[in-house]
């Protein structure tokens, strides 16, 4: 079964839908992500910044959380936290 890239971008970063993700995206950098997206190309020069950020679906492609606190990580915080991501929440113990 394969993901969309659409819906790669929905999954974010949260682990119910009424958790925020962990990362703030702009409009402006929502816009450049979609764009790169729709055009087939695995990055993007940030609009403020210029820097080079993944897309969604490259960081799937991957098929683990890299834990460096990628801005469109496709994967929940349980395996962020796994990962190492900066900030991510320490996982739950049970």
């Amino acid at each position: 079964m394969s993901t969309s890239p659409n819906e790669l971008v929905r999954i974010g970063a949260r682990a119910k839908p009424s958790e925020p993700p962990l990362t703030t995206v702009s409009p402006a950098a929502r816009e450049a992500h979609d764009q790169a997206i729709q055009a087939g190309h695995p990055t993007y020069p940030d609009p403020e910044t210029g820097y080079v950020v993944f897309t969604a679906l490259t960081l799937a492609s991957r098929g683990r959380c890299c834990g460096s606190g990628c801005r469109h990580c496709p994967y929940g915080p349980d395996e962020q936290s796994r990962a190492g991501r900066p900030g991510s929440s320490p996982l739950s113990q049970g």
